[in-house]
Order: structure tokens, then C-alpha cells, then sequence
């Protein structure tokens, strides 16, 4: 924090466009290494324990957001006026 106040009070504050927070930068390059390292120090055992959960709960969300979506896009072509 020091030295990002230090370059923040070094260079004219007006030039924000330096210091935004860029989210493509975030996925494209941060991201990737924090998933790849999660991924490959993961216990095996605790994973393939666990599995079962993951996937019914990825089914079911899977399944109750297409319903969802489903029933909204319905509601909308039937309920707007074209």
C-alpha cells in the first residue's frame, strides 16, 4: 500500500486511467495461476470423496437456473407487446 500511495502522490492524480482496475487483465493473468494452483495441490482423496456432493449440487443448480431461465423467457415472449 505504501508504494502504490508513493506512485499515487509521484505522478499527477488526474491520470486515473494508470491506476483503474482493469477486470480483463484480472481474468486473462491473475486468475489462471490462483485456479491452476488450487487445482493441482487438491488432495485426491478428499476430492474423489466429495464428488458425488459436487456433482449432484452442480446437476440440480444446473437444472433449477434452466428452469428458471426457461419459465422467464416464456413469461417474457408471452407477456410483452411486440
Amino acid at each position: 500500500m505504501a508504494i502504490a500511495l508513493m506512485f499515487w502522490y509521484m505522478y499527477d492524480h488526474k491520470k486515473k486511467e494508470q491506476f483503474e482496475f482493469s477486470a480483463s487483465a484480472f481474468f486473462n493473468f491473475f486468475l489462471p495461476p490462483v485456479i491452476f494452483n488450487s487445482g493441482f495441490n487438491m488432495r485426491k482423496k478428499k476430492f474423489f470423496q466429495n464428488l458425488g456432493n459436487v456433482a449432484i449440487f452442480g446437476l440440480f443448480v444446473t437444472f433449477v437456473c434452466f428452469f428458471l431461465y426457461s419459465v422467464a423467457t416464456w413469461w417474457l415472449i408471452n407477456n410483452m407487446d411486440f
